[in-house]
């Protein structure tokens, strides 16, 4: 048997009770809930069964669990949306500093007077460059932190 939820308007307990023909109302055995503090009752019903999944079908509660369930899944979608721009930043933080050791190398190879070579300061140019990109990563990473 399904236990009684309490009742909604006043939390007291709820009982089950029954009317049958022997009363005179001609339906046969009539099930009901009752609350016992207040009298907030339940209709008349074929079966306890029937009178207990009335008395505990809260509607309140249904809609407040499918609200939860659609906010949980809210959000796990902006979850998995920041997840992945966190990944797209790791990424580029790791390209970056690929980048940052691919020129510190080129220019110590580089010559300024070698007009076969690029020259120095174009080197130095997109060191600045990647650098100027790694402290936008920075202060985009400290905003994510502060929100």
């Amino acid at each position: 048997m399904t236990e009684l939820k309490p009742c909604p308007r006043c939390e007291g307990k709820a009982i089950t009770g029954y009317i049958d023909d022997d009363q005179n109302i001609r339906m046969g055995r009539c099930d009901y809930v009752i609350c016992s503090k207040c009298g907030l009752w339940t209709p008349f019903c074929f079966d306890k069964k029937a009178a207990t999944d009335f008395w505990n079908t809260r509607a309140i509660e249904e809609r407040l669990e499918n609200e939860k369930t659609e906010i949980a899944k809210e959000v796990l979608r902006w979850q998995s949306k920041w997840l992945e721009q966190c990944d797209g930043i790791e990424k580029l933080e790791k390209q970056l500093d690929i980048a940052v050791k691919a020129l510190d190398l080129i220019s110590k190879v580089v010559i300024d007077d070698d007009p076969e070579r690029t020259p120095l300061s174009t080197w130095v140019s997109a060191r600045q460059d990647i650098r100027t990109a790694q402290e936008a990563l920075a202060q985009i990473k400290q905003m994510e932190d502060n929100k």
